[in-house]
């Protein structure tokens, strides 16, 4: 860089011959440069200017070169020497150097010695320089390596959502020279961004509690709205800014991307304030770093709709009408839910660690049922008696599923419990009714018997009678015929 060149040059010589002939030189090759005749005046000099070469004699009246370099060199260490000596045979190169100059000359010299001296001390400062750009650029590599692997074994452990927020702001805010920032994820529920680290940023809000910035504006709202990074060290002067709100932190510099899987916008990293002008290599810091974040967004909605989905179903297990338990392969008892409390008189504290087959009453149909599970992997429907706290005897109707895991090996196993008592005693006053039933329609069948018997007979009573009362008619009748005939004669 420019800066870091041979500009302004300080000649140090008791001797103006040498001054003159130096200083004319210089200027004639395009440096800056100013004269001193001793140490003393060469010191008020370099503390009043900016220097960055001392071309000075080594003996002189009061200091010497020598001396001058190590006072020099304690309040501008990055000063170059190069001394000058007319006594070669008194002074050696190495001498002169081991005690810390850039180079050494001898007088009388030619001005193109000189020249090339100084050329080269340019060529290694160039060299120098562009080592020390390829030094920073390495270590702004290894920075961001360094804060990806950081993140990236975050994303692969434990962290929550807040603790990789706050490490991503960290390494964002360190790698750019940011004092300002925020890094935020989308609510699903609401869709506000929910801030959850911060640094130096105003919002209005008490420490500890979440900030929710619901209403996209200005140019964060910008960078959630079109899903773009936004890079501008010109804030009031951009057409995308808003303004900024009374009370909020002043933005003279600022830089964010939004953190996106797809066309999916999941959350935001937010930068303000560097001592510098961001770059675009700034930006695609922050773009790598959101890209990291995005994924662990995502990763908390998934945990997040995996937790709702287990609260779900742990809500249907616990209030479940059945009695519900669950077993590891040893069939110790995993979990066994309210119902089954309710049903059977053991809490779950008393039954942790112990088997199932303590709540069964008949063992052999409980061997029945265990040989029907390992055959075919379930039983469904199966009616046994289960023994209770209190001693009681109760049926049960049983259903079994074995549990694998992914290369389906048995962990365990689920049943499902109905007691059958109610429905039991239920049956068993319906047989009764049952017998009752037929007792009343035999005896009614009884009845019937006797009432057709009775008809039968009634209508034989009724036929005779008709007969006899038919045979008296005609004995009537012919009784009236005769009384007719005797009569009429």
């Amino acid at each position: 860089m420019e800066e870091d060149l041979l500009k302004y040059i300080l000649v140090v010589d008791d001797e103006e011959q040498y001054r003159v002939l130096t200083e004319q030189s210089l200027s004639r090759w395009g440096y800056g440069c100013e004269v001193a005749p001793d140490a003393s005046r060469a010191m008020q000099k370099l503390r009043a200017g900016h220097f960055d070469l001392v071309i000075s004699d080594i003996k002189m009246p009061g200091r010497s070169g020598i001396e001058l370099m190590r006072e020099a060199r304690e309040a501008f260490p990055h000063l170059d020497f190069i001394i000058m000596t007319g006594f070669p045979d008194e002074y050696s190169y190495s001498d002169i150097i081991a005690a810390g100059a850039t180079d050494f000359i001898t007088k009388p010299f030619e001005v193109s010695k000189l020249k090339s001296k100084l050329e080269r001390i340019e060529r290694e400062k160039r060299t120098l320089c562009r080592l020390h750009e390829s030094n920073k650029e390495l270590s702004w590599e290894a920075g961001v390596n360094g804060s990806i692997a950081a993140l990236s074994e975050a994303l692969i452990g434990s962290h929550s959502i807040e603790e990789i927020s706050r490490i991503v702001l960290d390494h964002a805010r360190k790698l750019t020279n940011s004092p300002n920032g925020y890094v935020g994820y989308i609510d699903q529920d609401t869709g506000y961004l929910t801030i959850s680290a911060m640094a130096g940023w105003s919002t209005g809000r008490a420490r500890g509690k979440k900030t929710l910035l619901k209403k996209p504006t200005g140019l964060w709202g910008w960078v959630l709205q079109h899903g773009k990074p936004l890079l501008t060290n010109n804030p009031e002067g951009d057409s995308r800014s808003s303004g900024v709100p009374s009370g909020h932190l002043a933005i003279h510099r600022f830089l964010s991307a939004p953190a996106r899987v797809g066309e999916m916008i999941l959350g935001q990293i937010t930068l303000a304030n560097s001592d510098r002008d961001y770059t675009e290599k700034d930006q695609m810091l922050i773009e790598r770093l959101a890209t990291i974040y995005a994924l662990a967004v995502q990763r908390k909605w998934v945990q997040d709709e995996l937790q709702q989905a287990r609260d779900h179903l742990e809500n249907v297990f616990e209030n479940a009408a059945e009695a519900i338990g669950i077993v590891d392969q040893h069939g110790r008892f995993l979990k066994w839910n309210k119902t089954s409390e309710q049903l059977y008189g053991y809490s779950f504290e008393e039954l942790r660690g112990k088997r199932f087959t303590e709540v069964y009453a008949d063992k052999e149909a409980l061997e029945k049922m265990l040989a029907q599970l390992r055959r075919d992997g379930f039983v469904y429907g199966y009616e046994i008696d289960s023994k209770t706290k209190d001693g009681q005897v109760k049926p049960f109707r049983v259903s079994i599923r074995l549990l694998k895991n992914r290369e389906d090996r048995i962990v365990g196993s689920v049943a499902v419990a109905t007691d059958m008592t109610d429905i039991k005693n239920a049956f068993t006053r319906l047989e009764t009714v049952n017998e009752q039933l037929q007792e009343q329609i035999a005896e009614r069948e009884r009845i019937a018997e006797d009432l057709r018997k009775a008809r039968d007979e009634l209508e034989k009573l009724v036929v005779e009678r008709t007969e006899r009362l038919s045979k008296a008619g005609d004995l009537i009748k012919r009784s009236i015929d005769r009384f007719k005939e005797i009569t009429e004669e």
